[in-house]
């Protein structure tokens, strides 16, 4: 699904920069960059915005099919939401279960997600940069500069999450969205889909 695909190579990569360092996870990207990949969809990777309502009541709130509920061999992992703060901004919302983020997993050694807000007209894209579990209980996008913006309004929230294994196979991929939601119609294209590429027992 567009640059999921290539995300899950990037996450890979930083997947085993860690654990040649030792590490578990990392914290969300502090640079923002841009690059044109095929396809003609341009993808920003940027800080992960702050989760603070906006002024002059401009505030998140869910829109469409907003509750993606996140599990992993029927262990709830987090939510993933499509919000909009009612000034013509949208971002993807993703919140950890706080039970998995505190507690040991039979066989888990690590657990990350890239979340993604991206537009099906413009051809948009903005991620968050790669989050650990350890780190912040919620991680944000949001869209750039509005809904409309390059002729925008079809948002869809995606998430990559990637969990590492002492069990073989040592990796395990999910990919979830929520339904397209259209800010032209109201209305929401599809269904949310969920689904993983390794299951461990």
């Amino acid at each position: 699904m567009l640059e999921l695909r290539n995300t899950r190579r990037a996450l890979a990569s930083t997947a085993a920069a860690l654990a040649v360092a030792g590490g578990a996870t990392i914290g969300t990207a502090g640079t923002a960059s841009a690059a044109t990949h095929p396809g003609s969809h341009t993808r920003t990777t940027a800080t992960a915005v702050t989760l603070a309502a906006h002024p002059s009541g401009c505030a998140w709130r869910g829109v469409g099919a907003d509750n993606l509920n996140i599990t992993i061999n029927g262990e709830r992992v987090g939510y993933l939401y499509q919000e909009y703060d009612g000034c013509y901004h949208v971002r993807a919302h993703w919140v950890w279960d706080s039970y998995y983020r505190t507690h040991a997993h039979n066989h888990t050694t690590g657990a990350w997600v890239d979340v993604a807000i991206f537009d099906g007209f413009a051809g948009q894209e903005y991620h968050s940069g790669v989050s650990g579990s350890t780190g912040p209980a919620e991680v944000a996008v949001d869209g750039g500069n509005g809904i409309y913006y390059h002729g925008a309004g079809r948002w869809t929230a995606s998430l990559t999450i990637h969990t590492t294994w002492s069990t073989s196979p040592a990796d395990g991929w999910t990919y979830a969205a929520t339904a397209t939601h259209n800010y032209h119609t109201g209305s929401n294209d599809g269904s949310p889909w969920e689904s993983g590429t390794t299951s461990h027992s």
